[in-house]
């Protein structure tokens, strides 16, 4: 079921999947950015997974370590992961130091043409 507090969706654009998430990760909506991500992993042809957080406003310790899930997910197939981050999200990143052991980039257009 999805939450009111958070949208999760994915594209493709061109061999790299991304999933947006827009709102609050934490425990209660985490499922949804979880299962976004695995689905991205496993997309037929994808050559690259991102992680566009630019919308979330609160992001958690649940979604941190989703994060570090699906990274993990992500190598386990061979496939570069990315982070995009700004404003809280991208404070968690830095204040857990996630963002020196994650590829985090500023904008999606950094890492999609």
């Amino acid at each position: 079921m999805a939450s009111p507090l958070l949208t999760v969706h994915r594209e493709q654009i061109g061999p790299t999947v991304v999933v947006h998430a827009v709102g609050d990760v934490d425990l209660a909506t985490v499922g949804q950015l979880s299962e976004a991500l695995s689905e991205a992993t496993l997309a037929p042809g994808v050559e690259g997974v991102v992680a566009n957080l630019s919308g979330v406003g609160f992001l958690g310790s649940a979604g941190l370590s989703a994060l570090v899930v699906a990274r993990n997910e992500a190598q386990k197939a061979a496939l570069p992961f990315t982070v995009v981050a700004e404003g809280a999200a991208r404070r968690a990143l830095a204040l857990t130091m996630l963002d020196s052991t994650l590829t985090v980039a500023d904008r999606l257009e950094d890492v999609v043409g």
